[in-house]
């Protein structure tokens, strides 16, 4: 079962407020308790301050890469949250953090990362805006961040400066350029070297890292150039392109299409097309036949961009494009390189009926993935909706017998009904 709860309490004016949060998630062998408090305070009309503090307590299976173990146990953890917010006319500027220790476990909500903490700082200037003017108004912005676990040590640390430009016809220009680095640690992948010894001659105890080192590092420097116009009631169109120097290639590969390519893997590729690699003794196999992990720095491209096209008002149409690709600097290949089109279409009967359709294909593992969609919503919190989803591949290999399957392969379909009402009620 899983349960909610949720109390929330105005003070003051009404523009502050105090309140609690309670989950629970119980299943077989996985449960997971979290309680918490958090309040949003007004300060004054410019300020605020949002802070949130979360414990959890979870009987579940935690892996040990020190021990190189997985322990169905009891773990306890510790999450926070916390924003300080000046917002002027003209500059602004935040104070905030966040971080979640390594047991810290949210079944019912979301969290990104656990050992960690994130702190920022951000600062902006908006400038007065003059409509009749070619250059509307102009935005400036710092974004600083630094992140670390809880044993003190940083792993990643970046700061991005942006210059956003606001001109007629509902258009904008913009560029920004974000210096920073970044360590990936051994532990964070699997085993730890005091766990797993490496053993360069042969043997199963192999390092998770490849080589000498149990961390990677990276300098890195992004830039990005955007933009986009509301020309007209029928037309819209954005876009963005960003390039990523120094971006880690994980070295995970994306098969079929994309095996992994790193040093340690084409070795083993090599090893294995020569037929080295077909000992069932696997003490006795050399070491190149096994690939260990080796992050390492890349290149990554990343283009997106939508037209969207309303000949009514009750007719709206959109498709986008999403485009990423990541080149290795030590090997000179292609780790990966996805385009992800999406289709939208939207036509409102009335004020409150509607139908959707939104198609989306991906050309990493050539799959697409539509929903189809009718809905009624007649006042906030009411609401009925019939759909139905759809999820198939397109000439990509059988999950269970990795044969070519040419044509279309349905993964699955979905029909489905949704409903909803809010009922209101005031405790004085």
């Amino acid at each position: 079962y899983i349960g909610v709860l949720r109390l929330k309490r105005d003070i003051g004016k009404g523009e502050s407020t105090i309140g609690m949060l309670a989950t629970t998630y119980n299943f077989i062998e996985k449960h997971n308790q979290l309680g918490g408090i958090d309040g949003r305070f007004r300060i004054n009309k410019q300020t605020t301050f949002d802070i949130q503090l979360l414990g959890t307590t979870s009987r579940n299976f935690f892996y040990d890469p020190v021990l190189d173990e997985t322990r169905y146990r009891t773990g306890n953890g510790f999450g926070y949250s916390t924003v300080y917010s000046v917002s002027g006319r003209n500059w602004g500027w935040e104070l905030g953090g966040e971080g979640f220790t390594q047991d810290y476990r949210a079944d019912v909500g979301f969290f990104q990362r656990t050992n960690s903490n994130f702190n920022f700082g951000f600062l902006r200037y908006n400038s007065d805006p003059k409509p009749k003017q070619k250059l509307i108004s102009y935005h400036l912005h710092n974004f600083t961040h630094v992140d670390y676990d809880w044993q003190g040590r940083m792993y990643i640390w970046e700061s991005e400066n942006l210059v956003e430009l606001s001109l007629p016809r509902s258009s904008w220009l913009g560029a920004w350029w974000e210096s920073g680095y970044e360590r990936l640690f051994e532990h964070e992948f699997g085993a730890t070297r005091e766990a797993r010894p490496c053993n360069p001659v042969g043997g199963t105890d192999r390092c998770t890292f490849f080589g000498e080192d149990n961390e990677r590092s990276s300098a890195k420097q992004h830039i990005s150039v955007f933009g986009g116009s509301n020309f007209n009631k029928k037309f819209q169109f954005n876009g963005q392109a960003i390039y990523r120097f120094g971006h880690f290639d994980l070295d995970f590969g994306s098969l079929p299409k994309y095996p992994r390519v790193s040093p340690p893997a084409i070795v083993a590729r090599e090893a294995a097309a020569a037929g080295l690699c077909n000992d069932p003794d696997e003490s006795s196999r050399p070491v190149q036949c096994f690939a260990p992990q080796d992050p390492g720095a890349g290149t990554l491209m990343q283009l997106s961009g939508s037209i969207t096209y309303q000949p009514t008002n009750e007719f709206r149409t959109s498709l986008s494009l999403n485009k990423q690709r990541l080149v290795r600097d030590d090997t000179g290949l292609v780790a990966f390189d996805v385009d992800i089109w999406t289709w939208r279409g939207t036509y409102q009967f009335t004020k409150a009926t509607f139908a959707r359709a939104i198609v989306d294909y991906n050309t990493l593992n050539s799959r697409v993935r539509a929903q189809f969609l009718t809905g009624w919503t007649p006042s906030p919190g009411t609401s009925f909706f019939v759909g139905y989803n759809d999820d198939v591949n397109y000439d990509t290999l059988h999950p269970f017998t990795d044969q070519l399957v040419p044509g279309f392969r349905r993964n699955g379909r979905t029909f489905f009904v949704k409903m909803s009402y809010l009922m209101r009620k005031s405790f004085e």
